[in-house]
């Protein structure tokens, strides 16, 4: 109805008289993120799995039968449901994440992993809908907690447990979408999970100071994205757990993301030459990330090529208003958070800069 004031007045009513918290708790923190309150969204989401993680008591109720006996199992999504504790403890550990909470985040999502691999989770395979749980991609969002966090050795061990559930599962040869998601179900999700993993194995080994083995670890994730073809177009709309998992955005982003982490490792180096390969190719794979073309920019002024950089800085310069109003993808936290190491300063400071470096006279 849109008073989410007077919802929280029902909520903590219904917190004080019933003898169930969890959709309570679980309705206050939608209504906690509505209101922009992020403390108490994630203490809700905190109850909520103290709640959870209380096993079942022994006592004799008060009435013989409970109400809730009555009742049917609510819908998933239904405000009544309140999830399992993994699914309430991943939206607690990817809410912490997504509010740059890296440290409360990444014991969370340690926690999520010591629940799940307990033996009584099943193994890893894509997730049957939207809202179940698709464990490589929690091990993705673990791996990347971490790393935001500064520690890139637990971040290993984590890719390093992945890749040794997944790397089996793999195609052997090139495989596009259109074949892949006709065949087995496992195809077309494990490339773009384990190529994840390489890059932020990459990322991990850049924050120890290793740059000999993150160009490895990238290198081994474009060979990898580059054997995956897009999903034919004509296809029509995939399923939301299909596009949650292989969307081409995904794939495309992915390409970027991997491609401008090698080229920073590139100039960290001092081969700008190598540098400009990367950018100029991640530019071509993925023409909405104006991340690339930023990189691409400061390399080619660095070179001294001053006529492509006048002419990219003149395009960019058209677009940054454009690509700000298109950046609306849907991608995976995981991607995010990595897309986020190799963003640039502040582009329009950027532009200037360029603007008073550009169109000065040149020296004859």
């Amino acid at each position: 109805m849109g008073n989410p004031q007077r919802a929280l007045l029902y909520l903590v009513a219904a917190l004080k008289g019933g003898s169930i918290c969890g959709p309570p708790l679980l309705e206050a923190s939608r209504v906690y993120r509505q209101l922009g309150n992020t403390a108490a969204e994630l203490e809700s989401l905190e109850l909520l799995v103290e709640a959870l993680s209380i096993p079942p008591t022994s006592e004799v109720p008060h009435f013989l039968i409970e109400v809730e006996l009555l009742l049917p199992q609510p819908d998933p999504a239904s405000p009544l449901h309140c999830g399992t504790l993994s699914q309430v403890r991943h939206l607690l550990a990817s809410r912490c994440l997504q509010m740059g909470r890296t440290e409360y985040a990444a014991e969370h999502y340690l926690d999520l992993l010591a629940l799940l691999l307990d033996g009584s989770e099943p193994k890893l395979s894509p997730p049957p809908c939207s809202s179940g749980l698709c464990m490589p991609e929690i091990f993705l969002e673990a791996a990347a907690a971490l790393i935001q966090t500064g520690r890139a050795q637990d971040a290993l061990t984590v890719c390093e447990e992945l890749l040794r559930r997944t790397s089996s599962l793999l195609p052997k040869m090139p495989l596009p979408w259109k074949n892949a998601s006709k065949g087995t179900k496992e195809s077309p999700h494990y490339p773009l999970w384990v190529s994840a993993t390489y890059l932020l194995q990459g990322h991990a080994w850049v924050q120890l100071g290793v740059p000999k083995q993150a160009i490895s670890e990238f290198s081994r994730c474009l060979e990898l994205l580059f054997r995956v073809t897009p999903k034919d177009k004509e296809q029509g709309p995939a399923s939301n757990c299909e596009q949650g998992c292989t969307s081409d955005e995904t794939l495309q982003q992915l390409r970027a993301a991997a491609l401008i982490s090698r080229g920073l490792e590139w100039v960290a180096s001092g081969q700008d030459t190598k540098a400009l390969q990367d950018f100029l190719l991640s530019v071509q794979v993925c023409l909405g990330n104006g991340d690339a073309s930023f990189h691409l920019l400061q390399t080619l002024r660095r070179l001294d090529r001053r006529d492509e950089a006048t002419a990219l800085w003149r395009r960019l310069e058209a677009q940054t208003k454009l690509l700000q109003e298109n950046a609306t993808w849907s991608l995976p936290l995981y991607l995010e958070t990595c897309l986020s190491w190799i963003h640039p300063p502040d582009r329009e400071t950027l532009l200037e800069e360029y603007r008073t470096f550009l169109l000065e006279p040149c020296d004859l």
